[in-house]
């Protein structure tokens, strides 16, 4: 039977990547670490080799392949520092499978594979993971509790955190992985601590390390006290505060109960942020309410480098599905997901509005008119557009509009780089201000709180730690019910207006919880993502002849391309030549010589514009539980694939790519295919209509209410195939001019 294990894996969730072009990790091995086969050697021979400073001798380290699952073959250590392993495959013609183990530790994730066509396989450090789990089931100790793991390896009084996973009934467990590498001793004391200050009664855990897991359940500990914290549904959010988050953030910027604000926002992310902002800007007396902590004060590529996906690392587990297709996780900090986001703002084209019923006035208002500048272009400005990447990515544009004609518009592909002190050319100017890098709202707002200013946080309160779990409406004002949970009580706060700015699944979940009208039943309804698809492989660019000058190795182009008649061909195209400098930043030059690449390459994905699908719905299962999401696979793409093989092919060929390597017709095995849905680009899950048929306005505000709005992209009455995050900023500005507008004609 095949080994079935835990999803999660590591060496490919936690493999360094930049949007749009996420791949399957490539195992090739680096020169230094091949070992070839012998070539008298004619036997048919597998060689597995595990390069390893982790996983060292003396531990005892085996492969389990398909042929056998219950057979544990014993690798050999050598001296170059690897595990290796060297088997007859006769008479098995399948691919192979296996997993490496440690007696019965099984290696976590996915089955590895084999193709029959190959002899060896390398894996390092990076590609496996070995340890020992404790999972304690509990329904008395959930967050906002906080459990933690002593040890005597850590030392009795260092915390060893774990993640809490919640189940659809609402119960859960506490998971801690202590791997093998470090905790090496075959048995072993534990002990639990609640809250960082209860520790278990009685004696300490004994448990085995050589097992692949030790359960427990709530009778099997106790920690003396009775639970008192508020209990939610939220994966991994414990709240912490710290006294760096107290400096960073000014305790004058606390909310108060007793204050009438002018507007209430929920949400921190790009759309609160953005929101927030700029109506403190304008005067407007604004609250925000977060329920998270202050985790990066600014985006995450302005900090150290890593080999591992922070956005996996940091993601809460939010929701459960009915087995459809949804995946990803939401961000609950400071600034939320405008952290982690890739930096893509292509604004929507004509064409994307026309995808959905978007209204006639949202779109003028972004677009712009003859009288009037679009909000777009705020929007740029705030989000710090990229004006150039030097002349290697000048020469790319201009190649591929003189190839390809008037069949596809080329542009740079815009992204959020601030570069202050270059021109559109790419020539040094002045050079006095210093680059703010990506745009994160986290970064807007410590800015703005930092300065004592009606700019500033004059009329700007944050409340980090705060979990929003019912609105309220009350005559006038609006009441947004809260658990603080950082000083665990319940409380209230009240404003003229609120906004919800909790992206396309929190947002319809806290409405449909607090009971808010929706006139036509479309609350929760419609949750859509684009369909993507990306070429798995990306060829060489040529080193020779005319177009030699593209395979340099240190050039690197971010490239957007749009067929010239979108209606036919409803997609847009990244093209991205060498990916591996994405985001590049890295103090460390040996590191920065590691990422150089060997050869040039390019790399070409499509994303489809898509209408809303009725069929997709959230639904709250209750305070303290998960909602449930259902979401099927999206097929828009299915008419267009011989179109999108035909693009790949032109813009391929423009780039000196050989014709007598691409396949002129779809074929499965060279593509990823995207059309799952997820948390990052989903939308239409309070859709926005002008004719009173969706659940807000053309100014976001609820069809029942005058004073409760939402701002994100569960507004979307339809899903364009540009990335959401420009528009979203956009939006944001526009509804603050309209509160704006709204207080002071209240005023007069």
């Amino acid at each position: 039977m095949k080994h079935s294990k835990p999803s999660r894996n590591r060496a490919v969730e936690d493999v360094f990547y930049h949007s749009g072009f996420q791949k399957e990790a490539n195992f090739v091995p680096t020169k230094a670490e091949a070992i070839l086969a012998s070539e008298e050697d004619t036997r048919d021979l597998i060689r597995v080799v595990f390069k390893t400073v982790k996983y060292t001798a003396p531990l005892p380290i085996g492969i389990t392949t398909s042929i056998d699952w219950d057979k544990i073959a014993p690798m050999a250590w050598h001296e170059d520092g690897s595990w290796q392993i060297e088997f007859s495959r006769d008479g098995y013609a399948k691919d192979l499978e296996f997993k490496i183990r440690l007696g019965n530790i099984w290696m976590e994730g996915a089955n590895r594979n084999i193709p029959k066509t190959d002899k060896e396989i390398h894996l390092t450090d990076d590609d496996v993971y070995l340890a020992h789990k404790i999972e304690f089931s509990t329904d008395r100790w959930r967050p906002n509790h906080l459990v933690t793991l002593r040890t005597p390896v850590d030392g009795w009084y260092r915390d060893l955190f774990g993640r809490f996973h919640t189940t659809g009934n609402g119960s859960g467990k506490w998971v801690f992985e202590l791997d093998r590498s470090r905790f090496r001793e075959s048995e072993m004391e534990v002990s639990f601590v609640l809250d960082r200050q209860h520790r278990i009664r009685g004696v300490n855990l004994h448990i085995s390390l050589d097992e692949n897991e030790r359960k427990l359940r709530d009778d099997d500990i106790d920690f003396g006290i009775s639970p008192s914290a508020y209990v939610h549904a939220y994966d991994n959010l414990v709240a912490e505060e710290s006294l760096w988050e107290q400096r960073i953030v000014p305790p004058r910027s606390r909310p108060s109960a007793e204050k009438v604000y002018d507007v209430i926002v929920v949400g921190s992310g790009i759309a609160g942020g953005t929101l927030a902002d700029a109506l403190s800007d304008q005067g407007l007396s604004t609250l925000v309410l977060e329920a998270g902590g202050l985790g990066y004060p600014v985006h995450m590529n302005e900090f150290p480098r890593s080999q591992f996906n922070p956005v996996s690392r940091d993601q809460l587990g939010s929701f459960s599905t009915d087995d459809s297709e949804f995946v990803g996780g939401l961000i609950f900090n400071l600034g939320g997901r405008s952290n982690y986001w890739s930096g893509i703002i292509p604004e929507m084209q004509l064409w994307e509005f026309r995808t959905g019923p978007w209204p006639d006035s949202v779109r003028d208002a972004l677009l712009g008119t003859e009288e009037q500048l679009g909000v777009y272009k705020e929007a740029n400005e705030l989000m710090t557009k990229q004006v150039s990447m030097g002349p290697y990515q000048d020469r790319v544009v201009q190649l591929l509009k003189t190839d390809l004609g008037n069949s596809y518009k080329v542009e740079i592909l815009p992204r959020s780089m601030h570069q202050p002190d270059v021109d559109c050319t790419g020539k040094l100017q002045n050079v006095v201000r210093r680059s703010c890098g990506a745009f994160s709202s986290s970064d807007l707002l410590l800015e703005s709180l930092g300065y004592n200013t009606p700019a500033g946080e004059q009329y700007l309160d944050l409340a980090l730690h705060h979990l929003t779990t019912k609105i309220e409406p009350a005559g006038d004002l609006v009441l947004a019910h809260c658990q603080d949970l950082i000083a665990n009580r319940s409380c209230v706060y009240r404003a003229r207006h609120l906004v919800m700015c909790c992206g396309s699944v929190e947002t319809p979940r806290l409405a449909i919880q607090s009971g808010l009208s929706d006139p036509n039943t479309k609350m929760g309804r419609g949750l859509t993502d684009h369909a993507a698809y990306v070429n798995k492989w990306t060829p060489k660019l040529p080193t020779t002849g005319r177009l030699k000058w593209l395979g340099n190795v240190d050039g690197h182009a971010k490239i957007m391309v749009r067929p010239a008649n979108p209606l036919e061909n409803p997609f847009n195209i990244e093209v991205l030549i060498n990916s591996s400098y994405w985001d590049v930043r890295h103090r460390d030059p040996d590191l920065w010589r590691n990422v150089r690449p060997n050869e040039a390459t390019v790399g070409i994905k499509f994303i489809f514009a898509s209408p809303l699908d009725d069929r997709n719905w959230i639904r709250p299962q209750g305070e303290g539980k998960k909602p449930l999401i259902h979401v099927g696979l999206n097929h828009d793409a299915k008419p267009y694939l011989d179109r999108i093989v035909k693009a790949r092919n032109d813009i391929f060929i423009a780039l000196g790519v050989p014709s007598t390597g691409l396949s002129t017709e779809w074929l499965n095995d060279e593509w990823h295919v995207g059309d799952k849905g997820s948390v990052q680009h989903s939308g239409g899950s309070m859709r926005m209509s002008d004719n009173g048929t969706g659940v807000v306005d053309e100014n976001l505000k609820l069809l029942a209410y005058d004073n409760i709005h939402c701002c994100d992209a569960s507004v979307f009455p339809s899903i364009p195939a540009a990335n959401p995050s420009l528009t979203i900023a956009a939006l944001a500005l526009r509804l603050a001019k309209h509160l704006a507008h709204l207080r002071k004609d209240l005023n007069k």
